[in-house]
């Protein structure tokens, strides 16, 4: 009852009516003084008070004691005597005048918390410590780091949901998706144990990494964002899942919010050079990196996006500073396998598969799985017409998971191997499994069908197959093959306008292709495409045709100047080339 004096400042009492439902209590529970310190924590302050009153006798003896809430020692302490009962306020301010005094030193030699500690559910202050080290590390970019920390969190409190739901997050950025899944189903299954303000969260991460129905996952980050303006990861996750639908600008606007609201936050900075970069804004993409740079050295996503800015530039000395750079850290798979595939997109496919095997063993090396390393390059390998060690790569993927990315890289490289029965039998699981998931069923698998279609000479099939990913044309994730796959649908119909449209889109839109191949592949598909154009014209207009035809296939031997020479696009090239002349 002496906590609750007039005569001392202590929390806000709705704050420790906020406080205490998280830690599993109730809002009028009364604080015992071990309570009184947990919440003390939580708030991050620096001291608890505690008081006693004694009857001895005829006298009330009447005790204070500040005690440092980080650890428990005491840190100023008062005692008095009242004679009566009329006498226990007045000598209780006495004593709460002494021991403002002592405060007033004392208080001042407590070290305060780094960092506050999150206002989060879970009873366990250890959990809710781990949980909190672990924010830390996310909001330096740092996933790797973050992952150990909310392991640990839900180790110490097993219906921790929010600490599920980051730990999701983090091993998604890590590709780690099956556990990112599963995590998410878990938080999702303890939402009703938290706050309204986590549950909205809880909600879109379920949508996002289990259900994959981005329009449920804009529903609730929009609410999240009407109730909770300030809630900064609401604003970073949309602008994710705009990038993933192609919806650019509002990804951009979204992450410059962020900032605004986190500017401490490294994941911000990188996402808005991430959405600069799909947006073909170069400029601003290399501003924000500067920026970030300055702020956040370390940061390794910073580093990959000034590698990207670095090879759109044609920065050969820029791409090698930042893959040395990441060499010897838990960065080092990524960046070696972001040089192989700029080696890739120059058509250096041995020195392709060379650093992505460096890539495999650095990330095997420093605990990270593989699998989906594999399939990845196995795709690209078919992409290049190297189906021997795209099925080599494809099988060990697949002999090493059967997780959800893995078959869907799957279901694209046996398409693009003119495998169609087990491209179809891998397309069909996973829309079984996420019949609701917007990327995978509008985009992914379409794209998967019209190569499969292309594969059998069926060019109005694939044009079909196509017609869902319309929306999505400048989508992250796979908008600019749907272009390509529409050239090649319209290259077999002898439709050279079209076709040369189609290429073009990719040709325009470096910063969202970035290094995939599918970027050289549609000079070629351009230059096929003039081809067609003059076959079908007479006169001027043909030789027209003939003219930009010379120009598109030099431009792309002028890019694979040093290409591996067996590679079979560059020998087919050179020879519908040759006959041009």
């Amino acid at each position: 009852d002496l906590a609750q004096s007039p005569f001392l400042n202590f929390l806000p009492d709705a704050r420790i009516r906020a406080t205490l439902p998280m830690m599993g209590h109730t809002a009028t529970e009364r604080l015992t003084p071990d309570l009184a310190r947990q919440v003390c924590q939580r708030a991050s302050g620096k001291a608890v008070l505690s008081g006693s009153i004694t009857l001895i006798g005829s006298q009330y003896v009447i005790g204070l004691d500040a005690a440092n809430c980080a650890t428990g020692d005491s840190i100023a302490k008062e005692q008095v005597t009242a004679a009566s009962k009329e006498k226990v306020l007045g000598a209780l301010d006495s004593a709460a005048t002494k021991l403002r005094g002592e405060l007033g030193e004392s208080l001042a030699s407590v070290q305060k918390y780094d960092t506050r500690l999150e206002d989060v559910t879970t009873p366990s202050l250890e959990a809710l410590k781990a949980y909190t080290l672990g924010m830390q590390k996310h909001t330096q970019n740092d996933e790797t780091g973050a992952l150990p920390y909310f392991k640990h969190a839900v180790e110490l409190d097993p219906n921790f949901a929010m600490a599920y739901a980051r730990l999701g997050v983090a091993a998604s950025n890590l590709s780690e998706y099956d556990i990112a899944r599963q995590a998410a189903k878990q938080a999702f299954d303890l939402r009703d144990r938290t706050s309204e303000r986590e549950r909205i969260y809880i909600q879109a991460r379920y949508y996002d990494s289990v259900t994959g129905d981005l329009n449920k996952v804009i529903d609730t980050y929009q609410l999240s964002i009407q109730t909770y303006p300030r809630e900064d990861s609401a604003y970073n996750n949309l602008g994710g899942v705009y990038l993933a639908l192609g919806q650019r600008e509002k990804a951009v606007s979204l992450y410059q919010q962020t900032i605004q609201i986190a500017p401490d936050s490294a994941h911000a900075y990188s996402n808005l050079a991430r959405a600069y970069l799909d947006s073909d804004r170069l400029a601003e993409a290399k501003a924000v990196c500067a920026q970030a740079l300055a702020r956040f050295p370390e940061d390794p996503s910073i580093h990959k996006d000034l590698m990207e800015v670095a090879f759109l530039e044609g920065d050969a000395d820029g791409m090698k500073k930042r893959v040395d750079w990441a060499i010897g850290k838990p960065s080092e798979s990524e960046a070696l396998s972001f040089e192989s595939s700029v080696q890739a997109h120059y058509g250096h496919l041995a020195k392709s598969q060379e650093l992505n095997h460096r890539s495999i063993e650095a990330a095997r090396r420093d605990g990270f799985p593989t699998a989906e390393s594999l399939m990845f390059f196995a795709d690209l390998e078919a992409f290049l017409g190297e189906p021997a060690a795209a099925r080599q790569d494809a099988t060990e993927a697949l002999s090493e998971s059967q997780g959800r990315v893995v078959q869907y890289g799957a279901m694209t490289v046996f398409a693009k191997l003119g495998d169609a029965a087990r491209a179809e039998s891998f397309a069909e699981a996973s829309a079984k499994d996420m019949p609701e998931a917007t990327i995978l069923n509008q985009l992914w698998i379409p794209n998967v069908r019209a190569t499969i279609e292309l594969g059998r000479g069926a060019p109005e099939k694939a044009i079909a197959a196509l017609e869902p990913t319309t929306p999505y044309e400048f989508s992250t994730y796979g908008g600019m093959l749907s272009h390509y796959l529409r050239g090649q649908a319209y290259l077999m119909e002898k439709k050279g306008a079209d076709a040369a449209g189609e290429f073009q889109k990719v040709l325009d839109h470096p910063g969202l292709v970035g290094t995939d191949a599918v970027g050289p592949m549609a000079r070629l598909g351009l230059a096929r495409a003039y081809v067609v154009s003059a076959a079908s014209s007479t006169g001027d207009q043909a030789q027209a045709f003939k003219s930009k035809a010379r120009a598109a296939y030099q431009d792309f031997l002028a890019l694979w100047k040093d290409a591996d020479p067996d590679l079979p696009a560059l020998k087919q090239a050179k020879a519908e080339y040759a006959k041009l002349q």
